[in-house]
């Protein structure tokens, strides 16, 4: 299966969660990419991604400063080389400071979400199997064609 428009649908679920999640819960929001435009031909723009300090989203969460990156994988597993290093390392920090960090994986072929916190654990291989993520991720529920992300966020809290 080829993805054309690789991340976006992970990223649609969760901008539109973001949006209608109760404000007096917590706000979240997606950070923009930092990009230096190099060509503009046909409508199409080339660049170069500058550096970027945060994940994907940030905000607060019940009172819990929170940062997440999502990813997505159309594999049978989950490859630890596509968090960058500036990612662990950010969301190592948060966690240590009591934040709320972790990753969400959506795994096309078995249409299912995952919560973790790669940085809790030590892994023997780049690849870890969507079997490992049923054993010791943490479930995010689809329904009614939504992202349901305050309970398993709410997991994370408690673990």
């Amino acid at each position: 299966m080829i993805l054309k428009n690789r991340g976006m649908y992970l990223e649609t679920l969760l901008n539109t969660w973001c949006k209608t999640l109760d404000k007096s819960i917590g706000y979240i929001c997606k950070m923009n990419v930092n990009y230096k435009p190099l060509d503009i031909t046909n409508n199409i723009i080339t660049g170069i991604i500058q550096s970027n300090h945060f994940c994907d989203y940030i905000g607060i969460l019940s009172k819990h400063y929170i940062e997440f990156d999502a990813k997505e994988t159309e594999k049978d597993y989950f490859d630890l080389a596509n968090i960058k290093k500036h990612q662990d390392e950010k969301l190592r920090i948060i966690d240590n400071l009591g934040g709320i960090a972790f990753i969400i994986v959506y795994f096309h072929k078995y249409d299912q979400f995952f919560l973790f916190q790669p940085f809790k654990y030590t892994f023997q291989t780049k690849k870890v199997s969507y079997e490992w993520f049923k054993e010791y991720g943490i479930e995010v529920i689809f329904e009614d064609l939504e992202l349901n992300l305050l309970p398993s966020i709410y997991k994370l809290l408690i673990s």
